[in-house]
């Protein structure tokens, strides 16, 4: 689909998703020396944040290699929604995002 933006970082969401669907992204790491993260979130056709989730990128951190799931939650019981997923990094500014992609998630 989508893939990242710069930083030799690169993150991309499986086609075809639809509603309940166990996803992972496919991503690459930039070569540095830090704790990378994956955050999938879902948003309304108004764009209301209706879902999020994280997961360790690198070896060894909570949930590494554990799938996303595209819903459901309280705020998302069903349908489609629009989905972003971020490829990031904290650093002593915040945290910093290396490389998102958007895609669809279909009913």
């Amino acid at each position: 689909m989508d893939k990242g933006r710069g930083n030799m970082a690169s993150i991309t969401a499986p086609e075809g998703l639809h509603f309940g669907d166990e996803f992972s992204f496919e991503y690459t790491l930039p070569k540095k020396d830090n704790q990378y993260w994956l955050m999938f979130k879902a948003f309304a056709e108004d764009g209301t944040l209706i879902f999020s989730d994280v997961r360790a990128a690198s070896q060894g951190s909570f949930g590494y290699g554990v799938p996303f799931q595209a819903g459901p939650s309280m705020r998302w019981p069903l349908g489609a929604a629009h989905g972003r997923g971020e490829l990031g990094h904290q650093a002593r500014r915040g945290f910093v995002i290396d490389a998102d992609c958007d895609f669809e998630i279909a009913e």
